[in-house]
């Protein structure tokens, strides 16, 4: 039987989601001085959504929401479409990295990980240590690269 609460829940999860995962996306834009506003970047977002599902392959939604963008933003139509790969890569970063949590959570309460676990704690930690060498002067200074 169909539990109405958390039908309702998922629901509400799915559709939060797509809310933030637009808000992101127009921070990005925001950065390339792009200001379509959250109303267009969430249909957008829906249209790339729908697309994903429609489409073969798991990137149609990306290129309906590049091909969507580009045509919103003259003169910055490059800018456009590399925000919505940026999106793409920030999104994989953040899975690898809850997924990263999770594995930790599961280890300190069982104190066993299996292949794909240590798999996953090896991403997150490489997103870790290459994320910090990337975006820390500091470290960057320190080891003499650039």
């Amino acid at each position: 039987t169909i539990k109405v609460g958390y039908l309702a829940a998922a629901f509400l999860l799915f559709f939060t989601s797509i809310i933030f995962g637009s808000v992101r996306w127009q921070w990005l834009m925001q950065s390339h001085d792009l200001h379509p506003g959250l109303w267009q970047v969430t249909r957008i977002n829906w249209m790339g959504y729908l697309s994903n599902n429609v489409l073969p392959g798991s990137t149609g939604g990306d290129l309906v929401k590049a091909v969507s963008i580009a045509r919103r933003s003259p003169g910055k139509r490059t800018a456009a479409v590399m925000t919505v790969l940026l999106d793409r890569v920030v999104g994989f970063v953040s899975v690898i990295l809850l997924g990263g949590v999770g594995v930790g959570i599961k280890f300190a309460r069982d104190r066993d990980i299996d292949s794909s676990g240590k798999l996953v704690l090896l991403m997150a930690a490489a997103v870790i240590v290459g994320g910090t060498f990337f975006f820390s002067r500091r470290v960057r200074k320190l080891l003499r690269v650039a």
